[in-house]
């Protein structure tokens, strides 16, 4: 890497900032295309990778039914934890990641991220600060997937998500991957919501969301 490459990946990620110059000799940085699968369940992970630019999303999905899940989206400036986790513990990647955008990759082999990790406390910290933020956010999407109606799942993601104009171009599809269930629940979901008159469903689309509607309808379960 070029020390225009290094200055530039210190700056997105500041604790790597006590690295010598021959610490980077092994990193490298890549670029990987949408659509691109980066890592599946059970992997034995030979690199750590940390987002430089760009989108991955780390999902699962389950072998018993095939129905996949969102666990959390890792972007410009931020590791995968459970990634970190499988290379710091030596045991297999728990989950599956993909590229969604056009990616910007820092690689570093195991070995050199492990040694990396025991001489620099700064580095460590960073890692377990990251795993108490993701470990909040995970356990928050799990009450949200076994306790929550998917009315409020549904309003919750679409004020989340849906544009200024009160529209959202997503399958239906697409949105029960999002929130960890069926289509059937989800298209259910939506039609109900549609009948009330909070929102318009169009082919690939949802058009006209009541946002303040659906405001109310997750303050109500709070």
């Amino acid at each position: 890497m070029s020390p225009a490459d290094i200055n530039r990946v210190i700056r997105l990620f500041p604790f790597l900032s006590s690295l010598a110059p021959s610490d980077w000799r092994e990193a490298s940085l890549q670029r990987v295309h949408p659509g691109e699968k980066t890592k599946t369940r059970g992997d034995e992970l030979n690199h750590a990778i940390l987002v430089v630019a760009g989108s991955v999303r780390v999902f699962r999905i389950s072998e018993a039914t095939g129905r996949e899940i969102t666990l959390y989206r890792v972007r410009s400036g931020e590791v995968c934890i459970l990634m970190m986790a499988s290379i710091l513990g030596q045991t297999v990647y728990g989950a599956s990641a993909e590229v969604e955008t056009e990616c910007e990759l820092l690689i570093v082999p195991r070995d050199t991220f492990e040694n990396w990790a025991h001489r620099h406390e700064h580095i460590s910290r960073y890692l377990f600060s990251q795993v108490t933020r993701r470990m909040a956010q995970m356990s928050q999407l799990i009450d949200q997937v076994t306790f929550m109606p998917i009315g409020y799942r549904l309003a919750e993601f679409l004020l989340l998500k849906g544009e200024a104009d009160g529209s959202l171009a997503m399958t239906h599809d697409r949105l029960a991957v999002e929130l960890g269930t069926s289509r059937e629940v989800v298209s259910r979901g939506l039609k109900e919501m549609e009948r009330a008159g909070l929102l318009k469903l169009g082919r690939g689309k949802i058009e006209h969301i009541d946002l303040g509607a659906l405001d109310r309808i997750r303050r109500g379960y709070q």
